[in-house]
């Protein structure tokens, strides 16, 4: 499965500033997350991004 037929079965995409989604299988990028570390814990918003940058880590996307 590419990236972006992951990204729409498991309901990531809504909105994208993409021409097309399928720009996403090209080629792996580098890409960032940021959220505040200090927090007692993670909120459901929080949780849903982290779950997105799996899908891209498990494509060859590099975080940083």
């Amino acid at each position: 499965m590419k990236l972006s037929e992951e990204l729409q079965w498991r309901g990531f995409v809504a909105e994208h500033t993409l021409d097309q989604i399928s720009d996403l299988d090209k080629a792996p990028r580098n890409f960032y997350w940021g959220t505040d570390p200090s927090a007692d814990s993670l909120h459901i918003g929080q949780l849903a991004a982290l779950m997105m940058c799996a899908c891209f880590v498990r494509h060859g996307y590099t975080p940083y």
